[in-house]
């Protein structure tokens, strides 16, 4: 499976752009001007969450606390995603909070697609069109288990012959087959300590997947077992497929790790 050339699509900007967009969002932090924060994001968000339950989750995070003094930074940038955090000291505290930001390029700009320790799980959003969510899906898990992918993710692992998939919105009826393999989907319900997950090395975990427009991100988990022995795989290792929608299709635009 190919991956889209960097000519494809405009080309994410740098450290010092990423950066003054995530001054400007601490600069309203600061503020509360939860207004502002809330146009920050990616218009689905905007589409799906509404701004009062927007302010209510930034005010309960306030919890009636002014900041007093702030620092931050960049902490990535990959592909079309970045990643910056903000540490604030709330007035007559001394230990600094923590903010981190998840962003995305859309072709033009930066926008919030996420903010832990604000936002929480049930803030679920760009998943409504579950078609597309499934086709996106597939091709990103396809993409990462191909020589290619894996190249990318992991040099030198070896998938096993028979893939486990875990995800939340898996259906009895969802056709996830990747060549070479022998494909086992489960719901995270069904991935029990002694289901087909404990027979294998590694197994896969689609962690979280959202359509942005004309791009999606599906974040693929591989996490390893104790029947593991590959050195390079103690710990779970997340990857980003960023996704691009071309002639109706999704195709992998690009990768981050």
């Amino acid at each position: 499976m190919a991956v889209l050339s960097p000519a494809a699509a405009a080309p994410p900007k740098s450290y010092l752009q990423l950066g003054a967009r995530s001054r400007e969002f601490t600069r309203a932090l600061v503020a509360g001007e939860s207004w502002k924060v809330y146009q920050m994001f990616v218009p689905q968000f905007r589409e799906e969450i509404s701004f009062a339950r927007f302010d209510s989750a930034l005010s309960d995070w306030y919890d009636g606390r002014h900041i007093a003094r702030t620092r931050s930074r960049v902490i990535r940038v990959n592909s079309l995603t970045g990643h910056a955090s903000t540490w604030p000291v709330f007035e007559g505290e001394r230990d600094y909070s923590y903010v981190y930001q998840n962003w995305f390029f859309d072709g033009r700009d930066w926008s919030l697609i996420w903010l832990s320790n604000i936002l929480n799980p049930s803030f679920r959003y760009g998943q409504a069109d579950t078609a597309a969510i499934t086709e996106a899906a597939r091709t990103a898990l396809r993409y990462v288990a191909t020589p290619e992918g894996i190249a990318r993710v992991l040099p030198g692992l070896k998938l096993p012959d028979t893939l486990v998939v875990v995800w939340r919105l898996t259906r009895p009826d969802t056709d996830f087959s990747v060549p070479g393999h022998t494909v086992v989907m489960l719901s995270p319900e069904e991935n029990h300590k002694d289901g087909p997950a404990s027979r294998v090395p590694i197994y896969l975990r689609i962690a979280a997947i959202r359509i942005l427009g004309e791009y999606a991100t599906c974040a693929v988990d591989f996490v390893p077992t104790p029947l593991n022995r590959f050195r390079d795989l103690r710990n779970i290792q997340s990857v980003v497929v960023c996704l691009e929608s071309r002639d109706g299709r999704w195709r992998v635009h690009s990768v981050a790790r």
